[in-house]
């Protein structure tokens, strides 16, 4: 339930008085979660406690303009307090993942700050920016532009600085170098040593279609020069009563010999309460999917704890999959899930993962989730080297507010 504080007029402070109404709304969610693994990499066994607390606030002016931020706090692994768990000396006890503003300003908002980057679950999702973006929005089109600083140089008073350029995820892919750079402006973001990000939107909708895409160019001015220019095409939709969706995507960065390339189609349907669809596709040349997108064990990393490949993909070449993924609902609080996915790694293995899971709602706002599985690598020297049969299972109480 989310809870409400109006600020009225009519305080008068030291000779000054405010006729503005503001509405801040408080949310979140907070979760505990059990992980067992056995045999991910060297053959042994992994159990393990984790937990955090998420509070959302939101604020709004009386003319629209709005701030959005999230704190998290006590989020980690349980450890006796040595952690981010520990007490409030610890960096990661207590942090703000985002917190921005916005303005509206007629058709189009525009927004500032550390923001939620998100496209598709495929291509990029739940990133972190921090980003200037102006959206505009009518019944049925939205058109979106922005600017991300990727990284600045900011050690005031040096001259010579070893830089570690490491960018992950967002909408810009992965890039990485190391190397000394000299004679910098500090503190100045329009200076060179900079990485930045020049991106569109676009979406469109056509009945029970929807269409959007994304491009970003990403400004590498660091002497690593690692240009680069990214960009996805989504496609959901219903034919009858069968819901697609298609996605396929590219990411070329200057320095690299090949231009990323991946994609996938899936098709499901619903009979009652028993739903099923099935997907396929393909990654090449290195191009890895977002960690948000695949099963309990092969992909989907940022939410599955017991995922054994963090993302969809090969960092070393080709890579192709497929999915049945099999649902059903016996009551109005549970649902069940169930995959079979196999997945073909160039220069790896082939990985064959059976899995389950499901959600109970025990009341309005908590719940329970739960899965096991196992992947089975081929007999070609598996995954990393490990070739035995991975099982994982956990357990997530979470109550959202």
């Amino acid at each position: 339930m989310k809870k409400f504080i109006a600020a009225a007029a009519g305080l008068a402070l030291v000779g000054m008085a405010s006729t503005a109404m503001a509405e801040v709304t408080f949310g979140g969610s907070a979760r505990a979660r059990a992980i067992l693994k056995e045999a991910y990499t060297d053959g042994g066994s992994i159990t393990k406690l984790d937990s955090r607390v998420r509070l959302k606030v939101n604020a709004k002016a009386k003319g629209g303009a709005f701030a959005k931020a999230r704190i998290r706090m006590a989020d980690g692994m349980w450890d006796g307090g040595q952690g981010a768990t520990g007490n409030a000396a610890d960096d990661k006890n207590i942090y703000v993942d985002y917190g921005y503003i916005g303005v509206p300003m007629g058709p189009v908002v525009v927004s500032a700050g550390r923001q939620i980057a998100a496209f598709s679950k495929w291509f990029a999702w739940d990133g972190r920016k921090d980003r200037i973006k102006a959206v505009y929005k009518n019944a049925g089109t939205t058109v979106a532009l922005f600017y991300d600083k990727n990284a600045e140089l900011t050690d005031e008073g040096n001259t010579t600085a070893t830089w570690p350029v490491t960018f992950t995820g967002g909408v810009m892919g992965t890039a990485s170098a190391t190397t000394t750079i000299t004679g910098y402006q500090s503190n100045d973001w329009t200076s060179d040593n900079d990485m930045n990000g020049y991106g569109i939107v676009v979406a469109q909708k056509f009945g029970d279609w929807k269409a959007k895409a994304i491009a970003v160019y990403g400004q590498d001015e660091t002497p690593a020069s690692n240009n680069s220019i990214v960009g996805s095409l989504n496609v959901t939709g219903k034919a009858g009563p069968v819901s697609l969706a298609a996605e396929v995507s590219f990411k070329d960065f200057e320095n690299a010999n090949d231009t990323q390339m991946g994609g996938y189609v899936q098709a499901g349907t619903q009979f009652g309460a028993v739903s099923a669809a099935v997907i396929a596709g393909a990654t090449m040349d290195g191009f890895m999917a977002d960690n948000d997108f695949g099963t309990h064990m092969i992909g989907n990393g940022n939410n599955s704890p017991i995922a054994f490949a963090q993302q969809i993909g090969n960092p070393g070449g080709d890579a192709y999959f497929g999915v049945l993924a099999l649902g059903f609902s016996p009551a109005a609080n549970l649902a069940l899930n169930a995959y079979l996915t196999y997945a073909a790694l160039d220069n790896y293995a082939n990985l064959i993962e059976i899995s389950g899971g499901g959600v109970y709602t025990i009341s309005d706002g908590a719940a329970l989730t739960f899965a096991a599985g196992a992947v089975i690598p081929s007999d070609e020297g598996g995954l990393n080297g490990y070739d035995d049969t991975a099982i994982g299972a956990y357990m997530k109480l979470e109550v959202k507010y």
